[in-house]
């Protein structure tokens, strides 16, 4: 017979808002959460040095791969769009990149 886990809440991502509210919601003790993840753990060098950007922005193990569909308006091009599969979501692959927002 096997143990069946109860959980409190389920997050669904562990990109930096699933990482955050799965760890406001479990500060206190009180709540169990499960956090679900597609992608793996972000061990790999690629995410971690800003040149390995080219190496997963098109793999399938980091990046969903997503694109638009095309846009009249840039004469029918199809974008990338690229999103997070791994620990940390998009955040973890956009070459190390971020801009603090302004206090005002």
């Amino acid at each position: 017979m096997s143990k069946t886990e109860t959980y409190d809440y389920a997050i669904i991502g562990a990109g930096s808002a699933g990482c955050v509210l799965s760890e406001k919601l479990t500060a206190d003790g009180a709540s169990r959460v499960l956090t679900l993840e597609a992608g793996p753990m972000d061990h790999s060098l690629w995410i971690h040095a800003p040149a390995g950007y080219h190496k997963i922005f098109n793999g399938p193990t980091f990046n969903w791969n997503y694109e638009t569909v095309k846009e009249p308006g840039l004469y029918d091009r199809v974008i990338a769009h690229p999103r997070g599969k791994v620990l940390g979501g998009s955040s973890s692959i956009n070459a190390m990149v971020y801009m603090r927002g302004h206090p005002s």
